[in-house]
């Protein structure tokens, strides 16, 4: 697997979001772990264990995914790949960018950030700093689905704890006058679980149809949509079963990022309308 040359986010505003993620990952992980977990479960219990396991689980996976989004390369390799000969039918799939000046495969794109041509481009994540593509869609869903699971099942816990102890009253002494340090930094974490449940529930709801279609947000129409499973295959490798289980198990991936299996319908129904 080849590595990003500059790994690191583009813009201040990147940089800072990358950041929030990094620090309050561990630090939302130490307030579960050793403020909210032992008033609801017996300590050494069961599912005291299991919500510990999980913790861990959940965050080295979210951060390992980002991680890997961050110095994974997935832009075209231009020394490496030759667009079809003139007058071959793929060589339609092909475009010129104007600012590599290539020949570029079907579905690349160039980023302004960037400043390369990214292998079946979906977006610029300010996340991770980088281009989500070929080689770095799988660490970006399961980044996606685990942030999303975890952000769910923290919230509820957290408000389960919140409305346990009664913490209307630490919401009137916000409005009212002053309360104790641990309310305050209760009251802030779960703003802050807030905020991630929202944004990882819509980046979820967003994605899935394209993941589910073998899409990505410059295709238009069914063109790629070669069935559930292909498509699956497409995004999460061979193995992808397993990938969800941590981001270093290798899956590889079903094409090289410059070919495509395309639909045989879409074929058809465009030998169709051609007639």
């Amino acid at each position: 697997m080849k590595l990003r040359s500059k790994p690191y986010p583009k813009t201040w505003f990147e940089i800072l979001l990358s950041l929030s993620i990094l620090i309050l990952l561990p630090v939302t992980f130490v307030f579960d772990i050793f403020f909210i977990l032992p008033t609801l479960h017996e300590p050494y219990s069961f599912w005291y264990y299991f919500n510990i396991v999980l913790a861990v689980f959940l965050n080295l996976n979210i951060e390992a995914n980002m991680l890997a989004g961050m110095l994974i390369d997935t832009s075209v390799d231009y020394e490496q790949c030759q667009p079809p000969p003139e007058g071959d039918a793929a060589r339609l799939e092909w475009r010129h960018c104007t600012v590599c000046d290539r020949w570029a495969p079907p579905r690349s794109w160039h980023c302004k950030l960037c400043d390369v041509c990214i292998l079946r481009r979906d977006h610029h994540c300010n996340i991770v700093g980088s281009c989500v593509g070929h080689h770095t869609m799988r660490y970006f869903v399961c980044f996606v689905i685990q942030f999303t699971f975890g952000s769910v099942y923290s919230t509820i816990y957290h408000l389960y704890f919140m409305l346990r102890y009664n913490y209307t009253l630490v919401v009137l002494h916000l409005i009212c006058g002053p309360f104790p340090l641990f309310e305050l930094v209760t009251l802030n974490v779960f703003s802050w679980k807030l905020l991630a449940l929202y944004s990882t529930c819509t980046a979820f709801r967003y994605y899935l149809p394209h993941v589910l279609h073998g899409t990505v947000r410059f295709d238009r129409g069914p063109k790629y949509d070669c069935g559930l499973a292909y498509n699956l295959r497409c995004v999460f490798g061979e193995r992808m079963f397993l990938v969800l289980l941590s981001p270093f198990i290798s899956s590889k991936l079903p094409t090289d990022g410059y070919s495509f299996q395309i639909n045989p319908n879409h074929i058809t129904a465009k030998s169709v309308m051609a007639v």
